[in-house]
């Protein structure tokens, strides 16, 4: 039968009459709450994996470029849930965790586990709920999408082994590595899209858990630093959307190479565009703090002084420093590759530069003169200021 033709009387069976209508009567319609219900019952507290970071009930996104590590960070989560440890440094809830990994094989998984055992100090003795199925070289699509849009997507057997596996070995973290392997529907289509994730929220209803999917942003994604790829109704779908990538200022940093940003894209139930600094260590992701209160003031006087020993050793050696990071010799970036910096980085001396500005202790001036008698323009020590009285 040709399709773009129905019958009339088998279009009429197909399709409710268009309302208004008095003659046809509609099945109800269900899942209506009377708010008024609400006033006696406590408010149900929300329930998170991670607080702020992975919601329960639903799909968490976790978007990275290839080889950063996010199958790594993955495993970590995966990992602090069935030992009741913490992922990078935050509490998580204890559960028993499952991770499909579609992109490594058993072995690998073995060699990243003992670095996490060994950053989390435990034995794979101690790893009872915590299960692995790797299917690198398997058929992976959880949903299998028709050709037209009037049929609807179904879930593959894959999915159904999944769902019962998590359910009956009681798994409230399901973790699929990755998108690519298990999507098989079109990225750029929204209702492909919105199903799917629709259907990853419905097992993490079902187990009374969460789904977290790791997923590759687009070309497009990392210019932007959005951290997505296709259509937008990936993120609008989800209800947390994670972004791993490499700090921006990583050029004047010697180990940059170890270093990530864990941002927080979209949170539907927190803060939206927090962030955590990871680096890379004996395999293995730790979080890198930065310094509060006393120790912060202390370490910020630290930087401050290291910063005027650096401007000091430029202007003897006729370096002049620009404090415009568009410029070749901005202070900051040249600083962090001098052996005065002690190993304090770009980022250090941005901070503490503005501060020496506020404060008046340095301003833009001339250092120095060139060997032509030129007046060198750049960051310079302030003029000591005199009283009326010749007092400092």
């Amino acid at each position: 039968m040709n399709r773009d033709r129905i019958p009339l009387a088998e279009a009429r069976q197909r399709h409710a009459p268009q309302a208004p209508n008095r003659d046809y009567i509609a099945p109800k319609l269900p899942g209506a709450i009377d708010p008024i219900t609400w006033a006696e019952r406590p408010v149900p507290e929300r329930r998170w994996i991670v607080p702020g970071w992975v919601p329960l009930g639903t799909t968490t996104l976790l978007y990275g470029d290839g080889g950063l590590g996010k199958s790594l960070l993955a495993m970590q989560l995966a990992t602090a849930c069935a030992t009741g440890g913490k992922w990078l440094d935050m509490e998580v809830m204890s559960v028993k965790a499952l991770m499909v990994s579609c992109e490594d094989e058993g072995d690998e998984l073995h060699r990243r586990q003992l670095a996490i055992n060994s950053l989390y100090d435990i034995d794979f003795e101690d790893l009872d709920k915590l299960s692995f199925i790797p299917r690198i070289d398997d058929e992976n699509s959880l949903m299998t999408f028709h050709r037209f849009d009037d049929e609807p997507p179904e879930v593959t057997p894959l999915y159904q082994q999944i769902h019962d596996f998590a359910s009956d070995m009681g798994c409230q973290l399901v973790i699929f590595d990755s998108l690519h392997d298990v999507f098989d529907g079109r990225e750029n289509e929204r209702k492909h899209a919105r199903r799917f994730i629709k259907a990853l929220t419905q097992l993490a209803r079902d187990i009374d858990g969460a789904v977290v999917v790791c997923a590759h942003p687009s070309l497009d994604g990392l210019k932007t630093g959005a951290g997505t790829s296709g259509s937008t109704a990936w993120s609008n779908a989800c209800r947390s959307r994670l972004f791993l990538s490499r700090p921006k200022d990583r050029d004047a940093d010697t180990d940059a190479e170890d270093v990530r940003v864990l941002k927080r894209m979209k949170s539907n139930y927190a803060r939206s565009g927090d962030e955590i600094m990871v680096r890379w260590r004996d395999g293995a992701f730790v979080r890198e703090h930065e310094p509060t209160g006393t120790l912060k003031a202390m370490d910020d006087r630290r930087v401050e002084k290291i910063f005027l020993e650096c401007l000091d050793a430029t202007t003897v050696q006729g370096r002049a420093l620009s404090d415009s990071n568009r410029a070749g010799n901005y202070g900051p970036k040249i600083m962090a590759t001098m052996p005065e910096a002690v190993g304090v980085k770009k980022r250090a001396f941005e901070g503490v530069m503005t501060r020496l500005f506020n404060d008046g202790t340095i301003i833009v001036g001339t250092p120095f003169r060139k060997a032509n008698r030129h007046p060198a323009r750049g960051i310079m020590r302030a003029p000591t200021k005199v009283n009326d009285d010749g007092k400092l």
